[in-house]
């Protein structure tokens, strides 16, 4: 019941697209280590710094190699279909690979709103599924981005949790330019919403992407590396607890230095 309220109240918030975001005043921010009264100059640094780090999320049009469309179900209010992207890696580290969507919409070629999904941590679940025809449900077209890589593995070194993130939000975007080539699409309201983890990136991707007109954050949250050196969610500990091990950091003091070091990308950014 409760997850039905939030949903309900996340679509009910989308929705009134009407109304303009709010835009900071210069003399008043809070970002970027500002707080209340901010001079002009601190605001302008401010303003270049947080534009930097947008840029990390940049992507190229021809990194996107192929796009193979798929049709797996058709009923009487929804179709679902798949795209496969084949991308050239952005970060130009680990060569191409297969990046996937879900695309859930209303029959028909009607340009409608629609949302960019983010999963919860993973691949597809069944309370993304819901959270999607949900929004079918209220006209709403959904596009759920399925990361191809997530921060489950306990293989994988902390060091490469920036790259993790990047590549989530550079394919994220890429997902958009997808959008924007369908009839189905309207681009003048696309917006974007995850829980959880898919919060976290989803935040990220609003502040990166200006083709997004509003966010729908569910549990998320900001300052990464207070989240992984703190967190008490049992999977997060196993994997903490693994690399921990693993790169010989001896405390969650030590850890939190050195993700405070390590990370650059982080929703309060």
């Amino acid at each position: 019941m409760l997850a039905r309220s939030l949903l309900v109240l996340c679509i009910t918030c989308l929705a009134a697209c009407s109304r303009p975001l709010p835009q900071p005043k210069s003399g008043q921010v809070k970002s970027a280590g500002l707080t209340g009264k901010a001079s002009a100059s601190e605001y302008s640094g401010a303003v270049e710094s947080a534009r930097k780090k947008a840029r990390a999320f940049d992507c190229r049009k021809t990194d996107a190699l192929s796009i193979r469309r798929q049709k797996i179900s058709s009923v009487a209010n929804l179709v679902t279909e798949k795209f496969t992207v084949e991308i050239n890696d952005p970060l130009r580290k680990i060569g191409t690979f297969e990046q996937k969507y879900l695309f859930y919409h209303c029959p028909g070629n009607e340009p409608r709103p629609t949302v960019v999904l983010l999963t919860l941590f993973g691949d597809e679940i069944l309370l993304d599924r819901l959270t999607a025809r949900s929004f079918c449900r209220k006209g709403f077209n959904v596009l759920i981005v399925i990361p191809t890589q997530v921060h489950g593995e306990t293989d994988r070194p902390f060091d490469q949790v920036n790259d993790v993130f990047t590549r989530n939000i550079i394919t994220a975007r890429m997902g958009i330019d997808l959008l924007e080539q369908l009839p189905e699409t309207d681009p003048e309201r696309l917006f974007t919403y995850g829980t959880s983890m898919g919060g976290i990136r989803g935040a990220m991707l609003f502040g990166a992407e200006p083709r997004l007109k509003r966010a729908g954050v569910i549990t998320g949250g900001g300052d990464i590396p207070g989240i992984v050196a703190a967190s008490k969610y049992g999977t997060l500990q196993g994997i903490r607890e693994a690399r921990m091990a693993a790169e010989n950091i001896p405390d969650i003091t030590s850890l939190r230095a050195y993700l405070e070091n390590i990370l650059t990308v982080d929703p309060l950014d």
